[in-house]
């Protein structure tokens, strides 16, 4: 009798065998073969997609749109969070500098092509129509700061882009503000039914008590905040009735 073989174990047992890993030895599991992949894709999507990061740039918006247009995956999606950066050459340098740097320049084009064409509008409005689509409501925050980037999808690509080396690339805090006009329209368009909203703002405190009025009267252009129970701007938390 042949000895038993992992390709040979029960799903129960791979299941075990998933949830009992490392979570970066999951990559290698997921490879050995389809029937494999499948009894570890809880393992693996509670990983890696669960608690998910966004450098706040197109491309990182546009992975956001990829990722929840796999309706298995969506569904394992628990927290989306944008990150706000700048790059520091950036923010230290004076106008006439920025034009003579590269990674500067790269990254004025990015924040124009956001703001002139709404792009970053654009691919929430994707996102949370796929997030509706799986009936999938995940918890979204907004933050700044370096500390998460190492965690986010599109920081590779962002500095690919600028032109900039790895190892010696840095940042700062971006403007949150920034993001949240963008965010609450996608929500209102896509009419996505958000519970969770973190905003990590006080800049928009009263655009929010606004639209929680606006919630209250019922008008239905912020249908989309009905089901909102938790909102947080800033170090401010309010739950909404």
């Amino acid at each position: 009798m042949a000895a038993p073989t992992l390709t040979t174990l029960p799903p129960e047992m791979l299941v075990a065998v998933a949830e009992q890993i490392e979570r970066h030895d999951l990559l290698a599991l997921r490879l050995v073969c389809k029937e494999v992949a499948v009894a570890a894709f809880d393992r693996f999507a509670e990983s890696f997609f669960a608690h998910s990061y966004f450098v706040y740039t197109c491309y990182g918006l546009q992975v956001l749109a990829d990722i929840t247009s796999v309706r298995h995956l969506a569904v394992k999606i628990k927290t989306i969070e944008f990150v706000a950066i700048e790059p520091t050459c950036y923010q230290s340098s004076t106008p006439s500098q920025r034009l003579e740097c590269p990674a500067c320049s790269h990254w004025s084009t990015e924040v124009q092509e956001r703001k002139r064409h709404g792009l970053d509008t654009a691919l929430l409005v994707q996102s949370f129509n796929n997030l509706n689509m799986a009936g999938a409501v995940p918890q979204i925050r907004v933050s700044t700061g370096d500390w998460m980037l190492g965690r986010c999808r599109g920081k590779l690509r962002l500095i690919t882009r600028l032109g900039c080396d790895k190892s010696s690339f840095r940042v700062e805090e971006g403007n949150c503000d920034e993001l949240v006009a963008p965010m609450l329209t996608a929500i209102t368009t896509a009419r996505f039914p958000v519970q969770m909203l973190d905003l990590g703002t006080q800049g928009w405190a009263r655009g929010i008590s606004d639209r929680a009025l606006a919630i209250n009267v019922g008008l239905s252009e912020y249908q989309a905040f009905f089901n909102l129970t938790s909102l947080e701007v800033g170090f401010n938390s309010n739950r909404v009735a």
